[in-house]
């Protein structure tokens, strides 16, 4: 069958996603642009395959969009680096680590928050009763989002602790380091208590909530958490292929369809920090939904005011980059030099990021389990922003050649 190419609607079946949407409904691609669109395939598929060569990481997805239009789609290597590993395809699964924060966390919050069961100026004891205290005083769900909390960064709860419960009884013991709003730090901590918050506003399962309120509406297909019952084996596997990550405890067969993130294993591998599996193509379709309902057309449960404030730089602290659950372009960002400054990211553990510009529409998804065999690797960053570059080199390119066209046209006249 032939895909006529255009725009892509979010509930179409994911095989259709793969026809490559050069060129609008209704017009042929320029030659300017048919060519570069292939420069640009031709240089992230050679960045890519240098990459898999240094074993940085074994296979990735990596997808060009604009909007609802797929410009370019790679997928290289294999899920390992055994001989008889599957190659990587469109379906291939990702662990999506800290990703989990914007795709699910975040995109939850912010639905909710629209709909007015979760006010984001709101003590988190709003929820969570008994966290209010000196030591927490003046937290709002809104530092949680922003990473301005006060909340340490990380600790190996997963050593002494199993479950939520046990793990918020930790986490309200702590005292914050510094308070509310007067500086960043990027907590995963902080991800973990507004992930309770979520489950209590919403009445459900973080993994339910997730499902129903963003995955299912914008017809993210391959894109969920997995359980995990008391033994840290799935209630319910992944089906197709999944990219593995690292060895198990004690030396035994690598994590694959198990989340990578110790503390998230100890919670059952659904948390607000990370958990999360999808693929390159679900991912466009979420960007390509927040993209579209910040323009003023809705999509799925997003609102277009909820969506632009949570766009937006909080200011907490002024000058900090960071959104409300997303990161913004700032200089050494892994989004790579040349970022337009209306971008918006976000980057995981496991080798994964993505970044898109709200004004022009462009962006990038690019998945890897580059923790296989070892989170010791190094590399991804690099990657990450030799890619960005690439993207937005292509539409730097892209903008002065059609200004050079529209100045040629005006003169003609």
């Amino acid at each position: 069958m032939r895909v006529r190419p255009g725009r892509i609607p979010a509930l179409l079946p994911a095989v259709l996603l793969s026809a490559l949407a050069g060129c609008a409904p209704g017009r042929r691609a320029a030659p300017e642009e048919t060519r570069g669109l292939s420069r640009l395939s031709t240089r992230i598929r050679s960045a890519l395959e240098e990459a898999i060569a240094a074993r940085i990481f074994p296979g990735c997805q990596c997808l060009v969009f604009e909007r609802d239009r797929i410009l370019v789609e790679v997928n290289l290597g294999r899920l390992s680096y055994a001989p008889e590993s599957p190659a990587v395809g469109p379906g291939t699964r990702y662990d999506l680590a800290s990703l989990t924060k914007c795709v699910a966390t975040a995109s939850v919050a912010l639905v909710l928050s629209a709909s007015g069961e979760l006010p984001l100026d709101v003590h988190p004891d709003a929820f969570l009763p008994r966290l209010e205290g000196p030591p927490w005083k003046g937290l709002a769900l809104r530092h949680l989002l922003a990473h301005a909390s006060g909340l340490p960064a990380w600790l190996p709860l997963y050593r002494n602790h199993r479950g939520l419960p046990d793990f918020l009884e930790t986490i309200r013991a702590l005292p914050l380091t510094f308070p509310p709003g007067t500086r960043t730090r990027y907590s995963d901590l902080g991800m973990i208590l507004l992930g309770a918050c979520l489950e209590r506003a919403g009445g459900r399962p973080l993994e339910e909530l997730a499902a129903s309120l963003v995955f299912e509406p914008l017809g993210m297909t391959r894109t969920r958490y997995v359980r995990l019952d008391d033994r840290g084996l799935p209630l319910l596997s992944l089906d197709g292929d999944v990219a593995p990550t690292e060895g198990r405890p004690g030396g035994q067969a690598f994590l694959q369809g198990i989340v990578h993130d110790e503390n998230a294993r100890a919670l059952h591998g659904v948390a607000g920090h990370a958990g999360l599996f999808s693929t390159a193509r679900d991912l466009a379709r979420w960007i390509a939904a927040l993209l579209a309902t910040a323009g003023g057309a809705p999509r799925g449960a997003f609102t277009t005011e909820a969506v632009r404030l949570f766009l937006r730089r909080t200011d907490l602290p002024p000058g900090s980059s960071w959104a409300l659950g997303f990161d913004t372009a700032h200089e050494g960002s892994s989004a790579g030099p040349g970022t337009p400054p209306t971008a918006f990211g976000h980057t995981g553990f496991t080798g994964t990021c993505f970044w898109a510009d709200r004004r022009s529409g462009l962006g990038f998804v690019l998945l890897t389990n580059r923790v296989h065999p070892s989170r010791a690797t190094k590399g991804i960053g690099a990657v990450r922003r030799r890619v960005g570059a690439l993207c937005w080199d292509y539409l730097a390119r892209r903008s002065r050649t059609s200004k050079a066209a529209s100045r040629a046209s005006h003169r003609g006249r």
